[in-house]
């Protein structure tokens, strides 16, 4: 038995990968399909009822909306009776003229035939006097609008509209039915004092226009008052006459009703005294049919015997080769790049060891070759940008001497061809790399005299460091370059007199000095292309910074600051060290 099972994890073993996979592939995906689609049920199952609380809240607030824009489609056109002058000329007359309210009429029987669902309309003098007219017959009891309560409620609105039921009492339909009533109060135009009311009464049949198309055989909806009375659907009042309806502006609960989970729902419209309720069964079935449950059983089953052996077998044959050998391979992060000598399957798992080995090999060979080429081209290539800069200075500088020649006395012109020798004298620095940072800002200073020169002293240069740090020793010729840039591309453009500050400090043994402009900046495109090689502004910068980083082996040498139109500010950051004396 022992020989038998060695001699099948041998044939495994020399298996292809890909023959291994394609065996068992149908049966690993449909194992991971019934895991997806049972996590997808039990997900479904565990959040059907938020998601339907959710539906539900959407639908209330559409409906609401929709309720809503009826009523405010009549207000709208209410302002056509408030504003007719027959109306006005009857509300404003001493007493009810009969003449004057027939021509009244008029506009409403216009109005009436233009708004569905309209049982009746009214208008009503201050002194209680009225005319209307009407679909249906609607009982008015005028001794309501005597009562300073009701005048008040409607006052409040300030002329806009206010919705209730059977107008707070005054009117009482003769079907009992409960009628919305739109009211308000109607200004006189020159005194704005009130000269009557308006009311518009309609069925009912408005608010099932509103549910149309909304309900479903598992959904219903009514309108109710906050006193628990059904305004629109008996039906739903019937069936569930203990609904309970909370004080909040919007609401949701879950009840059970003959052993099912129904989900409760209620939204107060906004300045009306209605109350929109929505009741909805819940069922999975709605979301997942029977033939679909009785596929998962089947296959949860086949999954159930079948995933045990699957998991042993890409355990043996897969996981745990693939796993020893990502932890050998892992060594390379430490940056020793070690041949890995586990012992593997001969299969493709064991055929990348031996190709990763075999490149481990070829890359410490050519990486020892490009060692030795990139340090030698980085010499030459930082030899040559150090000799670029050299002339570059000198041609700007002769050119600056050449333009005193021609505009100025020869005392200035002697002064500025002496500051530029002192200039080249601290420049060679003996053909030391290193100088003290004193000796840069004095190279500094005779640059900015020359320049000063030449611009008629448009450049005011500020020095900012402590006397401690002038002895520290840094690359030669890395400040004069981005003074120069300074002064090409920020401040001349600028066309104004411009600051060009120096600054330096020492903080956890790094040296930062700053080089500071208020030129006219960089935006940040020009900022990102600061160090491509055909960037016209970035030559002495380009070289400045790679001579730096060579220097100190290191790439964080430096930060640029900049905002367009105001100021550019470059910072280097140099370990923090005394000059080396030879």
């Amino acid at each position: 038995m022992k020989k038998e099972k060695t001699r099948i994890f041998g044939w495994l073993s020399g298996m292809k990968l890909k023959q291994k996979m394609r065996y068992f592939f149908l049966l690993i995906t449909l194992s991971y399909l019934v895991l997806f689609i049972l996590l997808y049920v039990f997900y479904l199952r565990g959040n059907m009822t938020e998601y339907m609380k959710k539906s539900n809240k959407d639908t209330l607030v559409s409906t609401s909306n929709s309720f809503i824009h009826e009523l405010d489609r009549v207000s709208t056109l209410s302002h056509l009776i408030i504003k007719n002058n027959f109306v006005r000329n009857y509300l404003k007359a001493d007493q009810g003229d009969l003449q004057l309210a027939r021509d009244a009429m008029s506009v409403l029987y216009d109005f009436n035939s233009t708004i569905n669902n309209i049982s009746s309309i009214y208008v009503i003098r201050l002194d209680g006097e009225f005319f209307n007219v009407s679909n249906s017959i609607t009982n008015f009891n005028q001794e309501y609008i005597k009562e300073e309560a009701w005048i008040s409620k409607i006052a409040d609105r300030s002329g806009g509209c206010l919705i209730s039921i059977n107008g707070d009492g005054v009117f009482h339909h003769r079907s009992n039915k409960p009628l919305i009533s739109m009211l308000r109060m109607i200004y006189d135009v020159d005194s704005q004092q009130p000269i009557g009311y308006l009311a518009i009464n309609f069925f009912n049949d408005m608010l099932y226009s509103v549910l149309s198309g909304v309900e479903g055989e598992d959904k219903l909806l009514s309108f109710y008052t906050a006193d628990g009375t059904v305004i629109c659907d008996d039906i739903l009042g019937e069936k569930y006459p203990d609904i309970n309806i909370g004080a909040g502006e919007i609401g949701q609960y879950e009840m059970n009703k003959n052993g099912r989970q129904e989900i409760v729902s209620y939204y107060q419209i906004p300045d009306t005294p209605l109350i929109l309720v929505s009741i909805e069964k819940t069922s999975i079935f709605k979301y997942v049919s029977w033939n679909i449950i009785l596929i998962f059983i089947a296959v949860l089953l086949v999954f159930g015997a079948g995933m045990t052996g699957i998991g042993i077998f890409v355990s043996k044959t897969i996981t745990t080769p693939i796993e020893r050998l990502s932890q050998s391979m892992s060594n390379v992060k430490t940056g020793w790049l070690h041949r890995v000598s586990i012992d593997l399957p001969n299969d493709e798992i064991g055929h990348l060891k031996v190709s990763y080995n075999n490149m481990l090999v070829e890359i410490n060979r050519l990486i020892e070759q490009l060692v030795e080429k990139e340090t030698q081209a980085q010499r030459a290539e930082l030899e040559i940008l150090q000799e670029q800069i050299k002339p570059h200075f000198l041609y700007n500088t002769l050119d600056t001497i050449g333009y005193l020649a021609l505009e100025k006395p020869r005392d200035e012109v002697y002064d500025a061809i002496e500051t530029l020798g002192n200039f080249y004298r601290k420049f060679l620095s003996k053909g030391s790399n290193e100088i003290e940072l004193r000796e840069e800002v004095a190279i500094i200073r005779d640059y900015l005299t020359l320049q000063k020169l030449r611009y008629d002293n448009i450049i005011k240069d500020i020095y900012e460091i402590d006397e401690a740090l002038m002895e520290y020793g840094i690359p030669k010729l890395i400040l004069q370059p981005l003074v120069e840039n300074s002064i090409y591309h920020g401040i001349r453009l600028k066309g104004e007199c411009g600051i060009i500050k120096i600054s330096a400090y020492e903080k956890e043994e790094i040296l930062f000095i700053h080089v500071y402009d208020n030129g006219i900046g960089m935006s940040q495109d020009q900022m990102k292309n600061l160090l491509m090689k055909n960037n016209s502004r970035s030559f002495g910068f380009k070289g400045t910074i790679e001579r730096i980083q060579y220097f100190y082996d290191r790439k964080d040498v430096y930060e640029i600051r900049s905002e367009e139109g105001e100021y550019c500010e470059v910072i280097l950051k140099l370990p923090a060290r005394r000059k080396k004396y030879v």
